[in-house]
């Protein structure tokens, strides 16, 4: 009997180091993360790539633009992973700084501006209103340095982990993405740009074709069918 509690005792303890080893290490990583943005709050890498010239295309915004081909044109992408609608309409000053213009510019943002709903849901409001205000000044921004835009609205969230579904903040998330992407429409409309709808465009393929292997980003069949809205293919 005491065999068995000292057995149990030991891996208990082992279970607990291993917590709390991972834990740090977590914590370490979030200390790095939050210092690097202190640091580059635009992510631009402590420095701004100096870029020039005329492009095809010019795609702007966070790592659905980031991971986006569009080969056999000259096209400036301007996508960086995780970064938020305030961060992209800072960039986009610094671009309106520099000798650029595009004959199509490719803009989606929005869908990160959401991550802080999962701890404060009851920000819902203030978020999509200054997400849209953001949007609304990039709109602007490009506008000075390409001939034609394309907004993109925020692809619909396929897969949601069984264990978030429940939740609060994960309804409300949903319905604030919902919010975001009725008014990138009704924006495109008063501006007088072009809307990819992504939802509508995306439907009715296979939610295994829409999406990357890492179930989160699209895939290359998604980029393609929505570079036919623009190419007209």
């Amino acid at each position: 009997m005491k065999r068995r509690v000292g057995i149990a005792l030991g891996l208990i303890s082992v279970g607990l180091l291993v917590a709390v080893f991972l834990l740090s290490d977590f914590s370490m990583g979030m200390y790095r993360k939050y210092n690097a943005l202190r640091m580059d709050p635009l992510g631009l890498g402590l420095k701004e790539e100096v870029t020039e010239g005329d492009y095809d295309f010019l795609l702007l915004g966070d790592s659905l633009i980031a991971r986006w081909r569009i080969p056999g044109y000259a096209v400036l992408n301007k996508g960086i992973g995780a970064q938020t609608s305030s961060q992209v309409k800072y960039r986009v000053k610094l671009l309106q700084d520099k000798p650029i213009h595009a004959k199509t510019a490719i803009i989606c943002v929005g869908g990160n501006d959401l991550k802080s709903l999962r701890l404060d849901p009851d920000l819902s409001d203030a978020v999509v209103e200054t997400t849209l205000l953001n949007i609304e000044e990039i709109v602007a921004g490009v506008k000075s340095i390409s001939d034609e835009i394309y907004l993109m609205t925020i692809p619909p969230i396929y897969t949601v982990p069984f264990y978030m579904k429940p939740l609060q903040s994960t309804h409300i998330t949903l319905a604030s993405l919902e919010a975001i992407n009725d008014g990138i429409i009704q924006m495109a409309e008063d501006e007088g740009i072009h809307v990819l709808d992504a939802e509508r465009i995306l439907q009715g393929m296979a939610v295994e074709e829409v999406l990357a292997k890492d179930k989160v980003h699209l895939s290359d069949k998604a980029y393609e069918k929505l570079f036919e809205e623009v190419s007209g293919d």
